[in-house]
């Protein structure tokens, strides 16, 4: 599933030998079998039909918290969800945004490990988003960015050993997470607090990178449980990743982290 391209070069040659005095020899030039490489498709061009297929990618802008603008970026994934935190993890705006007759949405803000359900008003077309909560106090204004690299999980190999850091809400120290990635998209890890993550990861094959995380699970501490989250492939060159992003959030608890190799 998860593979690095390549080009594949196939070359043969036919020679024949003749006798003497009239002899002559015919040959058949090298042929070439060329594997193209995948590209990550945009959006549109990946659902053709419309719909809320069509704004999934990464956004990057502001979120305002109470006054104060905070950088921020935004997953979003084909089915609707979106998932936007702080550029310096800490706070997560999360939900479903599914259904394009309305112009709001239940979202769910994040400050730490506390959360709180509210109406948001949604603005968006397949290049920004926009959304405010009923009470005017958060507010997340974000545009569509486009990576320098075309990477997704279907062209680009991010099977390995990944390690990020986090904020640990409950102690004000650091978390830090490593997990490895197996080349099918299932991955587990463990964190410096004793949890251990599992799940899967499943492409979207668009640009920016972006996969769901699905059949995630915490164990072996207190904030076990289900989690659910989408993430981003980040490479410096093509079929060479250099980030995967994960954002998270199960029922006491939410992450947002950068990992490495």
């Amino acid at each position: 599933m998860i593979r690095m391209m390549f080009i594949a070069l196939v070359a043969g040659a036919v020679a024949g030998c003749g006798g003497g005095g009239g002899g002559s020899s015919d040959s058949e030039p090298p042929t070439q079998d060329v594997v193209e490489e995948v590209s990550c498709k945009t959006p549109q061009e990946k659902y053709p039909d419309g719909g809320i297929e069509q704004f999934a990618g990464v956004y990057t802008g502001t979120m305002l918290l109470d006054g104060e603008a905070r950088s921020a970026f935004m997953l979003a994934a084909p089915s609707g969800r979106i998932m936007a935190s702080t550029t310096e993890p800490g706070f997560l705006l999360s939900g479903l945004t599914n259904d394009l007759e309305r112009q709001d949405a239940p979202l769910k803000f994040w400050a730490g490990n506390q959360s709180m359900m509210e109406l948001y008003s949604v603005q968006r077309d397949v290049n920004s988003f926009n959304t405010v909560s009923d009470d005017q106090v958060v507010s997340l204004v974000v545009d569509r960015i486009t990576p320098d690299v075309n990477a997704c999980m279907e062209n680009t190999d991010i099977s390995g050993t990944w390690t990020g850091q986090s904020p640990d809400f409950v102690s004000g120290g650091i978390i830090t997470t490593t997990i490895t990635i197996e080349p099918s998209g299932m991955f587990n890890g463990s964190d410096s607090n004793g949890c251990v993550l599992s799940g899967l990861l499943s492409d979207h094959g668009i640009v920016g990178g972006t996969f769901s995380v699905t059949g995630g699970a915490l164990e072996n501490c207190a904030q076990r449980g289900a989690f659910r989250g989408i993430g981003s492939v980040i490479a410096s060159a093509p079929g060479e990743a250099s980030q995967v992003v994960f954002v998270i959030e199960a029922e006491s608890t939410q992450r947002s982290v950068t990992l490495t190799r």
